[in-house]
């Protein structure tokens, strides 16, 4: 949803990228192989302080495979898993949404619930036909898309302070270069 476009978007920048890479390099400890061997082990992968359990990788497994079955309207067979690399596609983004809400953390990026709700009623995806927010509409499409209203809250204010991190790493070298040589002349 928002958060993956949000990643999307700062993702195509390449210092966003190898900033990425270089979080993961420096706080992920894989059990990856236990993951795909089914291990009962409860932690799949520990990123930094924050471990990633088996049901948490469990549960973003079978929505993603819920997704990919909704888009070509058939249940997934272990080998359409495996060629599709669900699997491995899944761990990664576990890893990813940890490295960033670790950053999030330590940079003290929050928002707060009045913003939150803001944001939400603007979303005209829960506004009714007079084009104002509908609380029938925004708990039938949480219903439909199996999530409690408090997860979905937690989630848009987490996208949310992605799209403030992915701006604060956005800004170009050359436009801090040219900042900081006014910065020195001042």
């Amino acid at each position: 949803g928002v958060m993956l476009g949000a990643m999307r978007k700062g993702s195509q920048n390449f210092f966003v990228k190898t900033l990425l890479m270089l979080l993961a390099a420096s706080f992920v400890v894989w059990g990856i192989g236990d993951v795909f061997r089914g291990s009962s082990r409860d932690t799949v992968v520990k990123v930094g302080d924050e471990e990633i359990s088996y049901s948490e990788y469990y549960s973003a497994l079978q929505n993603e495979i819920y997704r990919f079955q909704q888009i070509f309207g058939q249940t997934l067979s272990e080998e359409q898993i495996q060629q599709f690399n669900i699997k491995e596609r899944v761990l990664n983004q576990l890893v990813d949404n940890a490295i960033i809400r670790m950053r999030i953390n330590e940079l003290n990026l929050t928002v707060g619930d009045e913003v939150a709700a803001k944001l939400l009623k603007r979303n005209s995806m829960f506004f009714d036909e007079d084009g104002k927010f509908n609380a029938e509409q925004f708990q039938a499409i949480l219903r439909h898309n199996n999530k409690q209203e408090d997860q979905y809250i937690m989630e848009l204010k987490e996208g949310m302070a992605i799209r403030m991190l992915i701006d604060t790493l956005s800004v170009s070298p050359q436009s801090m270069d040219v900042k900081s040589k006014a910065l020195y002349r001042y």
